[in-house]
């Protein structure tokens, strides 16, 4: 089990300085790759991937699953431990979610604990059998991992036990009670295109004429309209093609 997880152990990787820390892309370029994942929140989730819990919406298992499906995110279970006390039994899952490129490369990498035990399935609809238990646990893990890569920091349904979301650091343990939170309203198409074109007019990449224009093209569609606009933003900026152009 240990030689399994040593590959992520902080200990076991070489470092080097390489100076500060910077952003993998331009801040256009990230607000829109951030913008593309709340639209395919917005507009390809509905109702039946989330449940109510408290008064406050949570993304189940079904949510977490099309994510990984439309980001083409993997998962593999690295460890895997069964306990037991007394009458009560539970386990604890590790699992490694990453991404690979058109070349097979891996370029992220998230790893995620989830943790179940019998004593859960007493007021459900569900009997505490191994193989429930078990999946339970992977659910949850699978489901950290996949929020972590995403980075929404979200805490998913099927962690939630009684109103308290289950610590997987220490096995079986409940952490402190879920606090009820106002839900934050979702972004809509109009308020997420007039965000990413004023970052790209503030940044050059754009003219307000031009903002204006893609609407009126799109018909005030602001769905589509958010769309062309990313489109046009992963492109090159016109100093960079025509520094290319020099080069060459």
């Amino acid at each position: 089990m240990t030689e399994q997880i040593a590959a992520y152990r902080l200990d076991a990787v070489q470092t080097r300085d390489v100076g500060p820390m910077m952003p993998v892309g331009s801040i256009v370029e990230l607000k829109a790759a951030w913008h593309a994942y709340q639209q395919v929140i917005t507009e390809l989730l509905d109702d039946s991937d989330y449940a109510v819990i408290e008064g406050q919406k949570r993304r189940k298992r079904s949510g977490w699953t099309k994510i990984r499906r439309f980001y083409n995110i993997n998962t593999d279970i690295i460890s895997e431990q069964r306990w037991q006390d007394g009458e009560v039994y539970g386990y604890r899952i590790t699992v490694k979610a990453y991404v690979q490129d058109a070349a097979g490369i891996v370029r992220r990498v998230e790893v995620a604990d989830g943790a179940c035990d019998s004593s859960e399935f007493k007021k459900g609809r569900l009997a505490a059998s191994d193989h429930n238990v078990r999946s339970k646990a992977i659910t949850r893990a699978k489901n950290r991992a996949t929020s972590d890569i995403v980075g929404a920091g979200e805490v998913s349904a099927e962690e939630i036990v009684e109103g308290e979301i289950v610590d997987a650091r220490n096995t079986g343990a409940k952490a402190a009670p879920a606090k009820p939170a106002a839900a934050a309203p979702s972004p809509t198409a109009k308020s997420l295109y007039n965000e990413t074109a004023q970052a790209a007019i503030t940044a050059g990449r754009l003219t307000k004429e031009r903002a204006a224009n893609i609407v009126s093209v799109c018909k005030g569609e602001y769905g589509h309209a958010l769309d062309m606009l990313n489109e046009e933003l992963v492109q090159p900026a016109p100093e960079t093609a025509q520094a290319a152009g020099g080069a060459a």
